[in-house]
């Protein structure tokens, strides 16, 4: 006291001045800082509701992948051919699966398993093409799997099955480790839509999840050692986090981090929950994977109210800063010019304080070069700034990511961060439009796969009326202006030769019609040889001209693309077009030509089927004449001996030529199968030496007949009766066909009975 009353009054007005800001910036900066803190935890809860839900975001896309994955290697070709010719393409079905597991990097295990639960094929090398010894699992029977059991039987919903968080034993066998993945599977259909096997992958579990959280996990490392990302399955069992003891023995709930005993341990450190920020995210899947409804959490320490938080926030350090500059300026200015400079500095604190709330303010222009004017010039720049930042804000929230910014210089961070910003916006926004680019492409091919597989289906029996159609169709769906169908003649066997059976909008389409084309001969018959599509884009003058009633031009690309299955060329289709084909539009050109050949081939079976089918039945006619008079012919045998061995010659002969026309197969007393000939056995896609030795009721064209008075049907027969049968029998292209039987009792030289003879052929209504 004794000091302040030896104080000069202008030094006790400096005093009396200042002690109310001092208190006042004190107390200011107390719940300034307190504030900041509340908010910057609150902020830290927010990012890691975000960052939580992003991990599981990003875990789920990466399922609908692997999702995706097994559906495309399901309905691949090599995949059907195996299981239908095992034999054939298991080689390249091993290369194909061993280059999928090495280009994808995610696959523990990839196999394939037949209708009957048995294991036919299963990689051989790891991600990074080494060996592996997996020889073990080739002809495991799976029946008892759940993903055999439920994708053999019926297709799941979406298209694939898959599982929780799980172990393979198989993996932790293979690789040594402890096998923890997830696994997906899809039934493989045949051309019917029959399920004749399941595919299998097995995706190693730090490849698809456990990776994606470190990845997130050291991010925030960088900046908080403490921070955690955690994830359980639905019911709080923890599924992945950084400590491994804890993975499927501990269980994590919201409620623990408001339990204030509650503790979680890690490989060094050892946390009390309730010290810590959270925010949980929830799995919701993707697309048509639906997930299994995981959590994660993000866990990052609490910022406490401390020193290190007034030196290190730059709010408090500038408020902190204008408060002493203003200080120093009102005890100075209040000395001499106290009203004056009072007003003004009372005018800066006003605009500072709207500024600090975010207000837009306006400010005149400044007149002066003293301090005072420099800061009131310093606030203007300041609100210029700030309404600036407004602007630019308000238009990116608008969408206008062109909208331009200045910042104030390299160290203007905020100005810097905005700028950030609107290019991390504007990189995500073309990379949506690139991504909704790729999905019309998808839909348009799938849309057209499925509008030609419709076509393909519905005539598979009028060759004309099918390719008139595919022409048609494929012009107007690929946007083209011409096109033409040819198809590989094959039946002329000097010659093999194009043929045009179908066209659009072609100039002379009667002429064209019947016009062939050697194979070799220019760029059309070239195409079959090479087997490999054509592209003109420089047509030459007069090469194909495209015609309206205003008048003709050239294209400005032509396109030829051989139909062709399992490398072998059915026919050639031929597009004109005034517009450029993307490569997507080829491509799908190119695996419909696939689907075309098959329909091809399969119209030519029919057609041939068809005509085999009417010989047939004329042979039967033709037949049931000659039986007769083998009948008579036989009665005539009994009259003598000698008569008898001579007839018996001719009939030995003529079974010989009957053989050629009719299915016989000849039985002993037994029932059991002695002979059968080629012609019956190809007929029912059998080996002729699978027959002989089974039993009548087990052949696979009675098996599935059912013959009443069975046992009494063999005992009139060993006794000399003669009986006919009509049976349904299935071909190897799946057809059924009933076929007339009549089995024959065959005498020894002592008119013994000695074998049953049975002759078939096509029934005739």
């Amino acid at each position: 006291m004794k000091i302040f009353e030896r104080l000069k009054l202008k030094q006790k007005f400096v005093v009396y001045l200042l002690f109310a800001p001092i208190l006042l910036l004190i107390s200011i900066m107390y719940f300034s800082a307190r504030n900041e803190v509340m908010k910057m935890n609150e902020q830290m809860r927010t990012n890691s509701v975000s960052i939580s839900q992003a991990v599981l975001n990003k875990v789920d896309r990466n399922f609908y992948e692997r999702y995706g994955d097994v559906q495309a290697f399901a309905v691949n070709e090599l995949a059907v051919t195996a299981l239908q010719k095992r034999d054939s393409v298991i080689s390249k079905l091993q290369k194909f699966v061993n280059t999928m597991v090495t280009y994808y990097v995610v696959y523990d295990i990839m196999m394939l398993a037949d209708r009957d639960g048995k294991v036919i094929l299963v990689n051989t090398v790891d991600k990074d093409n080494n060996s592996l010894s997996t020889n073990f699992i080739v002809g495991k029977n799976v029946k008892s799997e759940d993903w055999f059991r439920i994708c053999s039987v019926t297709i799941p919903e979406g298209g694939a099955w898959y599982s929780d968080f799980t172990k393979s034993t198989e993996s932790a066998l293979i690789y040594g480790t402890d096998g923890w993945g997830m696994a997906f599977a899809a039934p493989v259909l045949d051309e019917n839509q029959n399920i004749i096997g399941v595919w299998y992958n097995f995706a190693n579990w730090n490849s698809i999840t456990s990776g994606i959280r470190i990845e997130n996990e050291s991010v925030l490392q960088e900046t908080d050692k403490s921070a955690h990302i955690i994830i359980t399955n639905s019911d709080g069992l923890i599924i992945d986090c950084e400590a491994e003891n804890l993975i499927n023995q501990a269980t994590l709930v919201n409620s623990d981090f408001e339990n204030p005993d509650a503790y979680i341990s890690f490989e060094d450190e050892s946390i009390r929950l309730r010290d810590y920020n959270y925010g949980w995210g929830k799995a919701v899947g993707a697309y048509t994977y639906k997930g299994h409804n995981w959590r994660a959490v993000t866990i990052l320490e609490k910022v406490k109210l401390s020193i290190y938080t007034f030196i290190n926030n730059e709010n408090i350090v500038s408020l902190m800063t204008v408060s002493l500059i203003i200080l120093i300026i009102c005890a100075v200015i209040s000395i001499v010019y106290s009203n004056k400079l009072t007003n003004r500095i009372l005018n800066i604190v006003k605009n500072v304080e709207h500024i600090s709330n975010g207000e837009i303010v306006e400010m005149k222009d400044i007149v002066g070069t003293d301090e005072i004017a420099s800061m009131e010039k310093s606030v203007k720049k300041l609100a210029e700034n700030q309404n600036k930042i407004a602007h630019f804000a308000a238009e990116i929230g608008k969408g206008n990511l062109s909208v331009d910014y200045q910042p104030l210089g390299l160290n203007d961070i905020l100005g810097n961060s905005l700028i950030n910003m609107q290019h991390s916006l504007k990189v995500a926004e073309d990379e949506d439009n690139k991504r909704k680019i790729e999905d019309e492409k998808n839909l348009w091919s799938t849309s057209g796969f499925a509008k030609f597989g419709e076509i393909l289906r519905n005539n598979n029996n009028d060759i004309a009326i099918l390719s008139n159609q595919i022409i048609a169709e494929m012009v107007l769906y690929t946007n083209c202006n011409q096109g033409a169908l040819y198809m590989l003649n094959t039946n002329d066997f000097q010659e093999t030769f194009l043929e045009m059976i179908a066209c659009y909008a072609w100039e002379k389409k009667k002429h064209f019609l019947d016009k062939k084309i050697s194979l070799g001969e220019d760029l059309t018959g070239q195409c079959v040889l090479d087997k490999k599509t054509i592209i003109l884009t420089d047509v030459p003058e007069n090469y194909i001209i495209i015609k309206s009633g205003l008048g003709g031009a050239n294209p400005r690309i032509v396109i030829i693309v051989p139909l062709m299955i399992n490398e072998e060329v059915y026919g050639i289709i031929e597009l004109a077009s005034f517009n450029m084909l993307d490569k997507y539009i080829i491509e799908f050109v190119e695996k419909i030509g696939e689907s075309i050949a098959s329909s091809i081939a399969s119209v030519k079976v029919n057609i041939r089927t068809a005509l085999l089918l009417k010989q047939s039945q004329e042979q039967t006619q033709q037949l049931k004449q000659q039986e007769e008079e083998i009948r008579q012919n036989m009665e005539e045998l009994s009259a003598s001996q000698e008569e008898m061995h001579k007839r018996e010659e001719e009939l030995v002969s003529f079974i010989d030529a009957v053989k050629t026309a009719y299915f016989t197969v000849e039985y002993d007393l037994k029932g059991k199968v002695i002979n059968v000939n080629s012609l019956y056995s190809n007929f029912l896609g059998v080996r002729t030496n699978e027959m002989i030795g089974l039993f009548h009721a087990e052949c696979p064209d009675i098996k599935n007949n059912d013959i009443p008075q069975y046992d009494k049907f063999w005992e009139d027969l060993r006794n000399g009766s003669k009986k006919n049968l009509k049976i349904k029998v299935k071909t190897k292209q799946g057809n059924e066909i009933l076929l007339y039987e009549t089995y024959i009792p065959v005498e020894d030289e002592d008119n013994q009975i000695k074998k049953i003879l049975k002759l078939s052929n096509f029934y005739e209504a």
